[in-house]
């Protein structure tokens, strides 16, 4: 077993006290940055479209592929809510389980949890309400160029 030695002496799978808090740092660092970049990317996004409807359509959303596409982009900003929620819990499981596993000798043991499940499935549904929202943006557009 690979216990802590020090602040800078090796334990004896030869990894260091110093090297274990650097490879902390930056799994951790680099999860949660693009975690938060992801989530503010589709809430801008969403948001940035849904205001975009209400200012050329002057709040008349009178076409259904109007009216589908606030609710997937509004749909989309609380799916991402929910990420950040999830991602947030996940950081934390991920924290605990990489002390477990230094203290254990385990330092290149894959961490899991299941709040990361439920960050993928919330990220994937944003992304596809996005789209959808993105989508039925641009049917609704394309009929009113066809019409006019």
């Amino acid at each position: 077993m690979c216990d802590e030695q020090g602040e800078n002496t090796q334990n004896e799978c030869g990894y260091t006290h110093e090297q274990y808090l650097e490879d902390r740092k930056t799994y951790l660092n680099g999860y949660q940055d693009q975690q938060t970049l992801f989530d503010k990317t589709i809430i801008t996004l969403s948001a940035g479209a849904v205001g975009l409807i209400f200012t050329v359509t002057k709040g008349q959303i009178d076409h259904w592929s109007l009216k589908v596409s606030v609710i997937a982009f509004i749909l989309a900003v609380v799916s991402t809510t929910i990420s950040f929620f999830c991602a947030a819990n996940a950081y934390q499981s991920f924290l605990e389980q990489f002390e477990t596993n230094y203290g254990n000798g385990d330092v290149y043991k894959r961490l899991q949890s299941k709040w990361s499940v439920w960050v993928n499935t919330t990220n994937y549904t944003s992304i596809i309400l996005s789209i959808t929202g993105v989508l039925f943006l641009m049917w609704y557009f394309l009929r009113l160029r066809i019409t006019t």
